[in-house]
């Protein structure tokens, strides 16, 4: 008959004792090592997948603002004739205003050009073409009339004469004005201040 000993004990068997707990915390170790990995690796990969999807995402708005500035663009060439032709109208209203208020005054070109909000080259390039004459091509033509409605109304007895009304209004060159006034007016300016003004 066989007779057994005890049974040896449990840090004399394999996987027991010292031996085994290091073991468990090498195992353990290597499975969060592993563990942590995959997590970082998958935040890794989810990141990517978020900075992937930001930049499609940004290079479609991209598109779409060149796409929305290029039908702008379009728009406004389409629209430029129109406003053009609104700002240059302006320009020429805004400086027939002043030059109707200021006929009487000391106004050289660059004067109406700044009451026009305009450059001097702009103003007179517009006046060209709408008016077919030059800013102060017209100054002169209202200063004419302004002269000449006072030549009307003027009665030589008492004083008055051509040569007073013309400098009034800027004509400081008696011979140049009488030319102006007679191809106006078809006569003299001493004729018209001559001829009584008529009577209410």
């Amino acid at each position: 008959m066989w007779i057994f000993g005890p049974l040896p004990a449990t840090r004399d068997r394999p996987g027991g004792g010292a031996d085994g707990d290091v073991a468990r915390t090498r195992a353990g170790a290597m499975a969060r090592e592993a563990r942590e990995a995959r997590e970082a690796r998958e935040a890794r990969e989810a990141r990517e997948a978020r900075e992937a999807r930001e930049a499609r995402e940004l290079r479609a708005r991209v598109r779409s603002r060149r796409a929305d500035a290029r039908r702008g663009t379009a728009g406004a060439h389409r629209a430029a004739p129109a406003d053009a032709d609104t700002a240059a109208e302006g320009v020429v209203r805004r400086a027939v205003a002043f030059i109707e208020e200021n006929a009487a005054e000391h106004v050289i070109a660059a004067d109406i050009a700044s009451a026009a909000g305009a450059s001097v080259r702009r103003l007179q390039e517009v006046f060209r073409a709408r008016r077919g004459t030059s800013p102060t091509g017209l100054l002169r033509a209202v200063r004419l009339e302004r002269a000449h409605a006072e030549l009307v109304a003027a009665d030589p007895f008492e004083g008055r004469t051509v040569a007073m009304i013309a400098a009034w209004w800027g004509f400081t060159h008696r011979g140049r004005f009488s030319g102006l006034y007679h191809r106006a007016y078809g006569q003299h300016p001493r004729h018209t201040l001559d001829t009584p003004p008529p009577r209410g």
